[in-house]
């Protein structure tokens, strides 16, 4: 519903499940999208996102070490712009049927930090591989 690349293909990673194919390519597919500054485009050829790495981040976290220079870029550009406050700001492009669409300040801060929760978690348990079965 967002128009985040990295949202759809964590989505669709989870429900298939990570170890599934079809989301390993998902996230080898992500990885092509980082731009320099160590985040990720909401779409490909744009600015880096807060909300666009967070959800990056909570893919690649089963694949990926926290060690990753990938990740250790995608972390740096995370707090480089939370605000003194600890949010991430930022707009969100939300595609659903009016009336239901809500987009809330709030939903920024919840894609990025969802991907911080997901490295932590991920640092405690065992990664899966990109490669295929």
């Amino acid at each position: 519903w967002y128009n985040i690349r990295s949202y759809g293909a964590h989505e669709v990673g989870l429900a298939l499940h990570p170890s599934h194919e079809a989301a390993r390519y998902l996230a080898r597919s992500l990885l092509e999208l980082q731009n320099a500054d160590g985040g990720w485009p909401p779409v490909q050829g744009v600015e880096s996102t807060a909300a666009a790495t967070g959800m990056a981040l909570a893919l690649l976290a089963f694949y990926l070490p926290v060690e990753h220079s990938r990740m250790a870029r995608a972390l740096r550009f995370l707090l480089e712009q939370q605000e003194p406050s600890g949010a991430w700001n930022g707009l969100l492009q939300m595609y659903v049927p009016r009336p239901f669409g809500i987009e809330y300040p709030m939903q920024v801060h919840a894609l990025a930090a969802h991907g911080l929760a997901a490295v932590l978690r991920a640092a405690r348990a065992p990664l899966l591989s990109l490669k295929g079965a």
